[in-house]
């Protein structure tokens, strides 16, 4: 495919893809039947930050296998892997935050799985920072325990949630802790 601007669809998409983009599609009766997608990401930039990355994925017996995800830069590694009718593996790791979010700080890790199947998506997701900072908010360290649960009849996702900050500053007001647990639909 080569190089393509993302920014010309969305002017905050600025960036420079280098894809090299291979797969292969085969659709019976109005219906997609079988897939194949391979993507490789050279050196390209997206928003002013640099990045690498690939993709191997396949539709096969109605099952979408992602077999590689990865995308890695300055301060951050994604990775991915599983059936997503059964269990994606995630990993997110970013080491300073600074290079990919403006004006935050800090250290974050997370990792957990994540399912989609008969139209429902389920999950867990376990984060944890250390020396996290954005504005007048600080947070020496953070954990984070988010569950997606099977929806309700009305089909809407329902979750539920617990976040710890310690050593945290908000403004000139220090807490030690603060504990979090909330639950809801999406």
């Amino acid at each position: 495919v080569g190089k393509l601007n993302p920014g010309r669809f969305h002017s905050e998409w600025e960036g420079n893809l280098n894809l090299k983009l291979e797969g292969r599609i085969l659709s019976r009766q109005d219906r997609l039947t079988e897939a194949v997608v391979k993507a490789h990401f050279s050196e390209s930039l997206l928003r002013g930050h640099l990045f690498t990355g690939e993709l191997d994925a396949a539709l096969d017996k109605d099952l979408w296998k992602i077999g590689q995800f990865r995308m890695r830069g300055q301060g951050f590694a994604l990775e991915a892997q599983g059936i997503l009718q059964e269990k994606v593996h995630l990993e997110a790791r970013f080491t300073d935050l600074s290079k990919v979010m403006r004006d935050v700080e800090g250290q974050l890790l997370a990792t957990g799985w994540l399912r989609y199947r008969e139209n429902q998506l389920t999950g867990t997701l376990h984060g944890q920072g250390n020396n996290l900072s954005g504005g007048e908010i600080r947070a020496g360290s953070f954990t984070a325990d988010l569950r997606l649960k099977e929806s309700a009849a009305d089909g809407q996702p329902a979750f539920e949630m617990e976040t710890r900050l310690e050593n945290l500053q908000i403004g000139s007001f220090p807490i030690s802790a603060l504990s979090l647990e909330t639950s809801g639909v999406l």
